[in-house]
């Protein structure tokens, strides 16, 4: 199978620097059942304004799939603790929440979670504010945006579902102070290193910490030049780089093994490190009871939606449970099927202009799982 999936993503991965194809990189990896994990590496890390290669395990930005990694599987720990609980209002470790006009709509965790915490989807910040400040000055900017993303005027809760990386904004607030400590840092001591995800990370840019040099170029763009190995995401990025809506880079290998996690979880059997949350837990932020009205995503992940899904027509959409990253990447588990499909790309590159993105990954994942 590997050889066949190679040669279909050969076809999306382009060569030249006119990016006439859907991206100059991509990493697949996929398991079904207890099969063995199959991988396909493609590609260069950068066409513009020179060619790189890749490196032998690529690093991406992934975007929003940030979303299911990190506050997603942290909300579920802090729920586990009897830190957070899914239907306590969010305006109780916010008390910012009520001081937008209108006062506090009541959205809870669980609102925030599956979008429907009445915050709109997105304001460009980045565009108000100075994009490049030394780190004594960053800080005070961060505390400034987030501050305005939490009195943010709120429609009433799951009336009008809206994806909004503002609530995965507000949802890092939350998050920090349920736990006492910065959102990367619980990233990292609470789910990376327990489950040796070696090469998953943030780049803080208020610790100092510089550009990613195995990563996978984003785009080429006036402001920055070539964007590597610092978050894509221009919100993220003058907050410091890290954030609940994104700023993660990752493998593919590593992406396979959270995903592997989370199943062994959730068809109640040992996963290969400690589980980070209770099966009982999983399966509330997983139910589709969770959807807001008009929406598509549970507590934390999305679910194959649309007439034509980029989950492709082989993974059920009753069991499926996944997510998208603006850059090129996803990942989907179909817990009926146990199919596990992770595909990393730098779509946005050179260029975000490009929709052939949609094309390769209904490819690719039917690839892994065939319509019947």
């Amino acid at each position: 199978m590997s050889v066949q999936i190679r040669d279909l993503l050969s076809e999306f991965v382009t060569t030249d620097a006119g990016g006439t194809r859907a991206c100059s990189a991509c990493h697949a990896t996929w398991r079904r059942g207890g099969e063995a994990a199959g991988e396909v590496i493609l590609g260069h890390a950068q066409l513009l304004p020179h060619r790189r290669e890749l490196p032998a395990l690529p690093v991406f930005d992934i975007a929003s799939v940030t979303k299911a990694l990190v506050p997603a599987t942290l909300a579920m720990i802090a729920v586990d603790r009897g830190l957070l609980e899914l239907d306590a209002r969010a305006s109780r470790l916010l008390p910012e929440w009520g001081e937008s006009p209108g006062g506090d709509n009541g959205a809870t965790l669980r609102h925030l979670l599956a979008h429907g915490s009445g915050l709109p989807a997105w304001h460009k910040y980045y565009e108000e504010v100075p994009f490049e400040l030394p780190i004594e000055q960053l800080a005070k900017q961060r505390a400034e945006i987030l501050r305005r993303v939490l009195v943010t005027p709120k429609l009433p809760t799951n009336t009008a579902y809206a994806y909004s990386d503002l609530g995965y904004m507000a949802l890092m607030v939350l998050l920090e102070r349920a736990f006492d400590q910065d959102l990367d840092a619980l990233a990292r001591d609470l789910i990376f290193t327990p489950l040796e995800l070696d090469h998953t990370r943030y780049v803080n840019r208020l610790r100092g910490e510089t550009a990613l040099q195995d990563a996978v170029t984003t785009e080429l763009c006036s402001r920055r030049g070539a964007v590597t190995g610092v978050v894509h995401d221009e919100n993220t990025y003058v907050i410091g780089g890290v954030s609940g809506h994104a700023g993660a880079f990752s493998t593919a290998r590593d992406l396979l093994a959270f995903c592997d996690h989370l199943l062994a979880i959730d068809k109640g059997r040992a996963p290969e490190h400690a589980p980070l949350v209770t099966r009982a837990t999983l399966h509330e932020f997983w139910d589709r009871a969770n959807i807001a009205p008009g929406g598509h995503h549970v507590a934390g992940w999305d679910t194959p939606s649309g007439v034509r899904t980029s989950a492709g027509r082989g993974l059920s959409r009753e069991h499926t449970v996944g997510h998208l990253g603006f850059t090129g990447t996803s990942i989907w588990i179909d817990r009926a099927s146990e199919v596990i499909a992770v595909l990393l790309t730098n779509r946005v590159h050179p260029t975000r202009e490009n929709p052939k993105i949609l094309e390769m990954r209904i490819a690719f994942h039917e690839a892994v799982a065939p319509p019947i």
